[in-house]
């Protein structure tokens, strides 16, 4: 058998290289722009407040965040509603 690497191992060499912040609002997670810019988010798309597409405009229009890529697509949307 070959060497592997444990699933500790992988998540002690990501939170050293990433800085992680987590709200567990929308309203939380837009007060974390204002001192925290992320890179990629993930959100939950059935939140309570405002569901989660919203969300990623809103933090896309403050952050940035996902201006590279399809943060709302048409294929999450199908995901969404299966």
């Amino acid at each position: 058998m070959g060497r592997g690497i444990s699933i500790e191992s992988v998540r002690e060499i990501i939170i050293r290289i990433l800085t992680i912040a987590v709200a567990y609002s929308a309203k939380d997670a837009l007060a974390c722009v204002g001192t925290f810019s992320p890179g990629v988010a993930l959100l939950d798309i059935g939140l309570p407040e405002m569901n989660g597409f919203e969300l990623a405009r809103k933090l896309r229009a403050l952050a940035g965040v996902g201006a590279g890529g399809p943060l709302e697509s048409g294929v999450d949307r199908v995901r969404a509603e299966e």
